[in-house]
């Protein structure tokens, strides 16, 4: 391996004891050879020694609470209409409970107007089927008796 592949895992995944046993192997043989890795592998070595000497400093509550409100200003102001307009309109979409209810309601009432519907259509076919019979018997019944047919319009031989 050349000596840039060396020096990437050197700060990246040799440093943080990330590489598999053969990388680490071909890393450690090649830094025993080459002074300028070596001199890296020192240079980071001291650097991590120094930062694990920091101690971290908490910021006072007031500092998160002014950078909580510029990004939020910042935020507001590079919106504009189109980011309003957004907001709005997912406002607007958004589920609400009443909605729901009223939808519920809505879908009730639909399914009993097909329901009636439905019952009066069955019982229109069951007076139909009645009126059938009754003129059926009707017919059969004029075939028996001398009933005149013909009432002296040209209509009627039309319809007849």
């Amino acid at each position: 391996m050349n000596c840039d592949k060396i020096k990437n895992m050197l700060m990246t995944d040799h440093l943080d004891h990330e590489l598999g046993d053969k990388k680490r192997e071909l890393v450690d043989q090649h830094v025993s050879h080459c002074k300028s890795c070596q001199e890296l592998v020192r240079a980071l070595q001291d650097q991590r020694s120094a930062f694990s000497q920091i101690t971290p400093h908490t910021p006072p509550v007031q500092v998160w609470q002014n950078i909580h409100d510029a990004i939020t200003n910042k935020e507001s102001c590079l919106k504009g209409w189109k980011g309003r307009l957004i907001d709005t309109i997912g406002s607007l979409l958004a589920p609400k409970p009443i909605l729901a209810l009223g939808s519920v309601f809505a879908m009730m009432l639909i399914l009993m107007a097909v329901g009636t519907t439905h019952i009066a259509g069955r019982s229109q076919h069951a007076y139909e089927a009645e009126a059938l019979t009754i003129l059926a018997s009707y017919s059969a019944s004029l075939d028996q008796v001398d009933v005149p047919t013909d009432f002296g319009t040209d209509i009627e031989k039309f319809l007849l």
